[in-house]
């Protein structure tokens, strides 16, 4: 995640946190939520892949170097994997994706549900520049979206996975990844 990040923001590796995954499952997302908000961005997942987008962040799973990994992309095509070499992906299939992620203003609070509306717009229209997520990660964010989906049984599995793991999910980070999905 440091390196997609990193790329995404334009930044050197060295100037992003050490924040990781394997290390610090419990605080990820809310250290990565914190450390965005402290430069004035905000960090929201979607359920649909913004491939209408410049960039992007995708997080793929079953692929090396773990069973989740994150990625940059420009629209529907892999622009850069941090990952080391020889493990760094040269493409990202679609039923890879389990995430996809954006990176906006924090203060422009509006950027989530425009992305929504073009998301949708583009859905509505056919386009294959963006598509559902087949699989979902686990996230609390992706329990709500389940269950607005139908997917009721899909849906509490993956609270129960969840309610084995200690989290600290910030309110403050999901409230717009929910307000987001809302206008899906």
């Amino acid at each position: 995640m440091r390196g997609a990040i990193a790329t995404y923001l334009g930044l050197p590796y060295e100037l992003t946190p050490d924040i990781s995954g394997l290390d610090d499952a419990t605080t990820f997302w809310s250290d990565w939520t914190e450390w965005l908000a402290g430069c004035g961005l905000a960090l929201t997942a979607f359920a649909c892949a913004p491939g209408h987008l410049q960039r992007w962040i995708a997080i793929v799973g079953g692929t090396p170097p773990g069973p989740m990994h994150a990625v940059v992309m420009r629209g529907t095509e892999l622009l850069h994997d941090p990952a080391p070499e020889p493990n760094r992906l040269r493409s990202v299939a679609r039923e890879d994706v389990l995430c996809a992620m954006v990176i906006g203003g924090r203060d422009d609070t509006a950027w989530p549900q425009r992305i929504s509306a073009e998301m949708s717009a583009a859905l509505a229209a056919g386009s294959q520049d963006c598509w559902c997520l087949a699989r979902l990660m686990d996230a609390p964010w992706n329990v709500e979206l389940l269950r607005l989906r139908g997917q009721l049984v899909e849906a509490e599995q993956m609270r129960a996975r969840l309610d084995r793991v200690e989290h600290r999910w910030p309110a403050a980070s999901i409230a717009p990844a929910a307000q987001a999905r809302q206008a899906i």
